[in-house]
């Protein structure tokens, strides 16, 4: 058995980075594509919206990559299986 994959399953994940920056990022975008309109080549409003694109993208990484580490029920139950038919025999 991996003790050190299992820890993930007792170990708090916050997900509240990712969510934060989801959030922030959505806001940003629609305020930026709220100010698109204009006549000067690159305005804020698509500044605006690349960051906060770029920090809807960032917030959704790092939701996966704590649901990613997490380990799966079916993991445990086979690692658990294959102890108990090792043991027996």
């Amino acid at each position: 058995m991996n003790y050190a994959r299992m820890i993930r399953n007792f170990r708090p994940q916050a997900l509240t980075g990712g969510v934060i920056s989801i959030v922030l990022g959505a806001f940003i975008a629609l305020i930026g594509l709220g100010n698109l309109p204009t006549r000067n080549g690159l305005s804020a409003g698509i500044i605006m919206t690349l960051i906060g694109l770029g920090l809807l993208a960032v917030g959704v990484l790092l939701v996966l990559r704590v649901r990613r580490n997490r380990v799966s029920d079916t993991e445990v139950d086979e690692t658990i299986m294959t102890q108990t038919a090792t043991q027996a025999a």
